[in-house]
């Protein structure tokens, strides 16, 4: 820094501070070095957290899992990444569901059963899908589910790694933006 004259008084001179508002600019702009720095860091935080959440998915169809994807909104400077599922049923296994309420379609439920050849016996008889997944569902409207918490507890342990990425970041982009 230093003095300078100007207009009707002093003022502090900042050498480089106009070369910083550029760069700011720039990466406000998404463009630059530092502008692709930021993205390029929220992807790898978004890679990181989405295999934690997609090690933590149950594995049924694999549509689930399947159904996770990843965004990014805004612009460097504001810059928000978000990770998702887009099915119906994802909430529900993610947090499981309380007892009582609305029963569980049986139509999914006895998809499902066909494919994992789910029957009951009723005295000896078996059971249609239909059946086998009314029982089912009736069982979860009464008892519940537990949840997977594959987000909550994908994010537990994305943390640290996260962390780590954008403290590099922030070193990375201090040398960008001195120069």
């Amino acid at each position: 820094m230093t003095p300078a004259a100007v207009r009707d008084g002093y003022g502090i001179e900042i050498e480089g501070f106009d070369d910083l508002l550029q760069k700011l600019s720039e990466l406000e702009a998404g463009a630059g070095k530092a502008g692709r720095l930021v993205v390029d860091h929220m992807q790898a935080a978004l890679d990181v957290l989405g295999d934690n959440i997609d090690a933590r998915t149950p594995v049924n169809t694999g549509a689930l899992r399947g159904s996770r994807s990843n965004e990014m909104r805004g612009t460097p400077l504001h810059l928000i990444g978000e990770t998702s599922t887009t099915v119906a049923y994802g909430w529900p296994v993610e947090r499981g569901r309380k007892p009582g309420g609305k029963m569980p379609p049986v139509e999914a439920i006895e998809y499902w059963v066909k494919r994992k050849g789910i029957v009951f016996t009723r005295e000896g008889k078996p059971l249609s899908s239909r059946q086998t997944a009314w029982v089912i569902a009736v069982h979860i409207k009464v008892h519940g589910t537990d949840g997977a918490f594959m987000y909550r507890d994908g994010l537990a342990a994305s943390i640290g790694p996260i962390d780590r990425i954008f403290d590099d970041l922030s070193d990375q982009l201090l040398k960008e933006l001195a120069g």
